[in-house]
């Protein structure tokens, strides 16, 4: 995981001369019966009843930043009266989060999640002194406008963002899975039809860091923020188009359709427009072959919408139905070799690689390692050595940086020819004092796995007239060009954790490996 308070709740009062109104009410009983401190205290009492009432608890559409720029992000809540259970489609379907929250009164009634929690405020917290200091402008204290058992309107105090929540009517781990799945096996970037009177073409934003729908008919353009829910997604607001009134839309994957499911527009549905990412995720990026003639078959959706054409004579290409068929010619080169399939859907293209390699021939052994560091403003490029070797205890990657040696675990996934190494675990020791596990980082050095482990970056081999050679990538982007960062951090035991983190020995950016050759 993807870079990324004008008002407060008022009471609506007759608005009247403040002169006139002192003068009116001078001599008057109290309006009301109660208190402003009682009043509020019953409000939030309720509220409270109407937070603890769901069995399941609640989704919240939450939306950082006054501008929805980043889109909607989906959480699940669950209160018990003084903690709150939080899921979120930012750490996938994992574990749950737990932390305290309170209702106070302040300057109306506000939802505050006054302990730090993970996933709760991500937004909220500054990432960096450079930019960053404002965080995502995210909300972690919440003006309750209205709270009914059927649905809690809120407004971020800070943003101004009005989000909503919804009673689940299953459990949130189920409901977040659902969500998290969806977004990971959605086939479409897009959809197109009609609207009521109008024309649409709908281009879909999927990076973690911004859900935008991107809207044009003949008359106008426009973007919208949206968040996914379980059956599909849901606009900030409800867009008007074409005399139509557009809020939720509902995916179905066997039609790959969006229909509306609001009162007066299910007549709309639109015909989404798949993306070559939909055979990626059946195939992978990379399909691996041994040097002898085989073939790999895979089913895909809508597979008549899509061209394949291999780009080298040795890969064919077959399709039936929704199967698709890939083979390849005996490798008798006497070395690796990869070519590329391109799949064309419309406008759209992309590839796959399709590799052919003896493992412990072609992949396994010497390696030059390249990488960058930054040193007083400057990018500065620093080599090491590297083997990728297999014993009987497991697979590994030596490394040789002349000033440090190390070796990491790795694990290794045959059907793409892939090296995976997790974060948080112990590669070696420094000076004998301390004690290294490696951190990923994204590209720009915003997104990172923390001190845990059970995160996995990734090395695909492939091979060009350059040679055999990979390049660290994954976790936070499914581009596999697009690269890494790599902290080697120091720890002052083995138990990896905030407590116990010193600093880091080294930044490697953009690390490539280039395998040596026999001759």
């Amino acid at each position: 995981m993807k870079k990324y308070m004008k008002k407060i709740f008022v009471f609506l009062l007759l608005a009247l001369p403040s002169l006139m109104l002192q003068s009116c009410l001078k001599d008057q009983e109290d309006v009301f019966d109660e208190t402003a401190s009682a009043r509020m205290a019953n409000y939030l009492k309720n509220a409270n009843d109407v937070l603890t009432g769901a069995a399941n608890g609640w989704v919240l559409d939450y939306y950082p930043d006054r501008e929805q720029s980043y889109g909607g992000y989906v959480y699940t809540l669950k209160f018990d009266g003084q903690n709150v259970e939080v899921r979120s489609e930012l750490n996938g379907d994992e574990k749950s989060h737990t932390s305290l929250y309170k209702l106070v009164g302040d300057d109306g009634p506000v939802l505050t999640f006054d302990t730090y929690n993970e996933v709760l405020h991500y937004f909220a917290t500054p990432w960096g002194s450079s930019g960053g200091y404002e965080a995502y402008d995210g909300d972690f204290e919440l003006i309750i406008m209205e709270a009914t058992p059927q649905k809690v309107t809120l407004k971020g105090k800070r943003s101004g963002n009005t989000m909503y929540m919804y009673p689940l009517q299953r459990s949130a781990e189920e409901y977040m899975n659902d969500v998290v799945s969806l977004q990971a096996d959605l086939p479409i970037v897009g959809a197109k039809g009609k609207i009521g009177t109008a024309d649409v073409n709908m281009s879909l934003t999927l990076k973690d860091e911004d859900h935008h729908m991107d809207i044009e008919t003949p008359d106008t353009a426009f973007s919208a923020p949206y968040v996914f829910y379980d059956k599909g997604i849901r606009f900030y607001q409800p867009v008007e188009i074409g005399g139509k009134s557009i809020y939720q839309m509902e995916y179905d994957n066997d039609a790959v359709t969006l229909t509306c499911t609001d009162e007066g527009s299910t007549d709309v549905s639109l015909a989404g427009i798949l993306s070559p990412a939909s055979i990626i995720k059946a195939t992978g990026n990379t399909i691996a072959f041994d040097d002898n003639p085989g073939s790999k078959s895979y089913t895909i959706n809508k597979l008549e919408q899509f061209t394949l054409t291999p780009q080298v004579d040795w890969i064919k290409v077959s399709t039936s139905g929704n199967t698709l068929t890939i083979s390849v010619d005996e490798n008798a080169t006497g070395e690796m070799r990869s070519g590329n399939i391109l799949i064309e859907v419309g406008a759209l293209k992309s590839t796959i690689t399709v590799s052919q390699a003896e493992f412990e021939k072609d992949i396994l052994g010497d390696y030059v390692l390249t990488y960058e560091y930054e040193e007083e403003g400057q990018t500065v490029k620093a080599t090491g050595d590297a083997t990728l070797y297999q014993d009987e205890t497991g697979m590994y990657m030596r490394v040789d940086l002349g000033w440090w040696q190390f070796t990491a675990p790795l694990q290794y996934d045959e059907k793409t020819m892939t090296f995976l190494w997790e974060s948080g675990v112990f590669i070696g020791d420094y000076k004998g004092r301390y004690y290294i596990a490696p951190i990923f980082l994204d590209e720009e050095m915003r997104r990172n796995t923390g001190y845990a482990s059970g995160y996995f970056a990734e090395l695909t081999i492939s091979h060009d007239e350059n040679g055999t050679h990979g390049l660290w990538h994954g976790i936070f982007e499914d581009d596999p060009t697009v690269p890494i960062s790599i902290y080697l951090y120091a720890y002052s035991s083995m138990d990896f954790s905030g407590e116990t983190a010193v600093g880091y020995l080294e930044i490697m950016q953009n690390v490539t490996m280039q395998k040596k050759t026999n001759k």
